[in-house]
């Protein structure tokens, strides 16, 4: 049997634990991996690290989904409406990251000549939304429901 990868095991998570105890210990990892990343997102805010921040907000946001029933459903819809909008903005920026580098490689590959206008408006639409990026992110770390959820659960 193959080793489980030291990022998937969730610290003092054991089998006999309650569903609900077991959902607060892997929705607090999930968090913690999410506001970690959300500072090296802000520390270099590169394509990698907005790509990095998507996908642990899609794995928090995949992990309260099936755990809803552990917690206050008004926060739990709050926070997790805040996660969906936040992704969806990174989305946006990650749509024209792809687009760019696929524009790059049809013009190497085969010779396509793309007018430099339209990269260059692609390229300011991705610094308005990067912009955009950073509100939502700072909206989302002052979010009362998130300080709220986080203290309710570490209460229980």
């Amino acid at each position: 049997m193959k080793e489980i990868k030291r990022k998937w095991l969730i610290k003092n998570l054991r089998q006999d634990e309650s569903f609900k105890k077991a959902a607060k210990k892997i929705v607090d990892r999930k968090l913690c991996d999410l506001l970690s990343i959300i500072s090296i997102y802000r520390e270099n805010p590169s394509e990698e690290t907005l790509h990095d921040l998507r996908i642990s907000i899609r794995r928090l946001r995949y992990i309260l989904e099936i755990f809803y029933e552990s917690f206050n459903l008004e926060l739990f819809i709050s926070l997790y409406s805040s996660l969906e909008n936040l992704q969806d903005v990174i989305g946006e920026v990650r749509d024209l990251d792809v687009m760019l580098e696929k524009l790059k490689l049809l013009q190497e590959k085969y010779r396509i000549i793309i007018p430099t206008e339209f990269i260059t408006n692609l390229k300011n639409d991705r610094d308005l939304l990067t912009i955009k990026v950073d509100t939502t992110l700072s909206d989302f770390l002052n979010f009362e429901i998130l300080n709220n959820f986080i203290k309710k659960k570490k209460r229980r």
